[in-house]
C-alpha cells in the first residue's frame, strides 16, 4: 500500500503540471499568467499530496482543467475555488467567493451577495423579488451554534431583484448529506460559514438568467447536487451511526497511512464498529472482519487501522441495502 502513497516531491509535482503546459495555457486563454495559475495548483496539491497518487492523477488533472477553463486558480489563498478529494476522485468545487466573481464577470449583475443570519439579527424578508433588509452588528462573532439561516441576493443592470433565502434546517440537511462533512475533512469542515453562503448563493443561481454563467459552471453546479443527493443515503446512516470521536473531531486516519503503520484503537471505535455490524445480516459481518484481518473479538483488537477498514466497510455494506 506504502507504495500508492502520493510523491511529496515538490519537482516532481511541479514537473507532472508542466506536462499540460500548453493545455492549461489554451484553457486559461491569456487571462491568467500560466505559471502562476500552476504554481496555485501544486500548491493546493502539497496541501494534499495524496491527489497526486497514480489512482487519482486523472481525476485531479481533470479538475485543474476545469480551474483554467473557469479562469478560478485554486490555492492561491482567495478560497474562489478548491480540490476536494474523495479517497481516489479529485473534484473541483466553486467556493462563495468565486460564484461571486463570475457573475461579475458576465457583465449582466449590477450586484450580488450572500450572508449569514444569526440570532438576534435584524432581518426582514421582503419576497423574491425585493432586496433584503438585513443589519447584522459590524463587530458581529459568527457563532454557528446560533444560526438561524442564510439569504442570497442579487440586482441585475435592469433594476430587478431576485432574492432567495434558506433557514438551518435546510442548510443542514444539504451539510450533512456532503461527503466532506461526513468524512471529516474538507469545505464543510474547513469553511463552514462560507459553506452555508455558498449553499443559498448555489440557490440563487438557479434563479438568474441562464446567460450569466457559462454552460459549464451549470453543469458543475448540478453534478455538486447530483453528489449531495446521491449520498443522501449515506448520510442517513452516518448521521444514525456515528463514528467515534474525541473533542468533537473524527478520529478517521489519513487516507494516506499504511495500515501496517499499527495505529492504536481509539476510543469508541468497537462500539461504533458494533452498532454497525448489528444491521448487517451475519454472513456479510463476517465477510467484512474477515477481509480487514480481525480475528476473535472486537474487543481484543488493537490495530486502528484494521478496525477503520471493517467500520468503512460496513458503512457501505449498509448504504447498499
Amino acid at each position: 500500500m506504502a507504495s500508492n502513497l502520493a510523491p511529496v516531491n515538490v519537482k516532481e509535482i511541479d514537473g507532472a503540471l508542466s506536462v499540460y503546459n500548453a493545455e492549461i495555457e489554451k484553457a486559461l486563454a491569456g487571462k491568467i499568467d500560466k505559471d502562476y495559475f500552476l504554481l496555485c495548483a501544486a500548491t493546493a496539491i502539497k496541501r494534499d499530496p495524496a491527489m497526486f497518487s497514480p489512482a487519482s492523477r486523472g481525476s485531479l488533472m481533470a479538475a485543474i482543467f476545469q480551474s483554467a477553463k473557469c479562469n478560478l486558480p485554486i490555492g492561491d489563498g482567495t478560497q474562489r475555488a478548491c480540490l476536494v478529494r474523495y479517497k481516489n476522485e479529485v473534484q473541483f468545487q466553486f467556493m462563495f467567493q468565486g460564484l461571486i466573481d463570475l457573475a461579475y464577470r458576465s457583465g449582466q449583475i449590477k450586484s450580488i451577495s450572500a450572508d449569514l443570519v444569526f440570532e438576534g439579527e435584524s432581518f426582514t424578508w421582503n419576497g423574491t423579488n425585493r432586496p433584503v433588509e438585513h443589519q447584522p452588528p459590524w463587530d458581529r462573532e459568527e457563532d454557528l451554534e446560533k444560526l438561524q439561516g442564510a439569504y442570497a441576493q442579487a440586482e441585475t443592470l435592469l433594476g430587478g431583484w431576485i432574492a432567495v433565502r434558506m433557514g438551518k434546517k435546510e442548510l443542514d440537511g444539504i451539510r450533512k448529506r456532503s461527503k466532506s462533512f461526513q468524512r471529516g475533512k474538507g469545505p464543510w469542515i474547513d469553511f463552514p460559514s462560507e459553506m452555508y453562503k455558498k449553499t443559498a448563493l448555489k440557490r440563487l443561481c438557479k434563479h438568474l438568467p441562464k446567460s450569466i454563467f457559462p454552460q459549464m459552471v451549470h453543469s458543475q453546479l448540478e453534478q455538486e447536487d447530483a453528489r449531495d443527493f446521491k449520498t443522501a443515503r449515506e448520510a442517513q446512516i452516518t448521521i444514525e451511526n456515528p463514528a467515534p470521536s474525541e473533542d468533537g473531531k473524527c478520529l478517521t486516519p489519513p487516507e494516506s497511512a499504511s495500515p501496517s503503520e499499527g495505529r492504536e484503537v481509539k476510543g469508541g471505535q468497537v462500539e461504533a464498529l458494533q452498532r454497525l455490524l448489528g444491521k448487517l445480516p451475519p454472513d456479510v459481518s463476517d465477510k467484512i472482519l474477515f477481509t480487514a484481518g480481525i480475528d476473535g473479538a472486537l474487543s481484543e483488537c488493537k490495530d486502528g487501522a484494521k478496525m477503520q477498514q471493517a467500520y468503512e466497510a460496513a458503512e457501505e455494506a449498509l448504504v447498499s441495502i
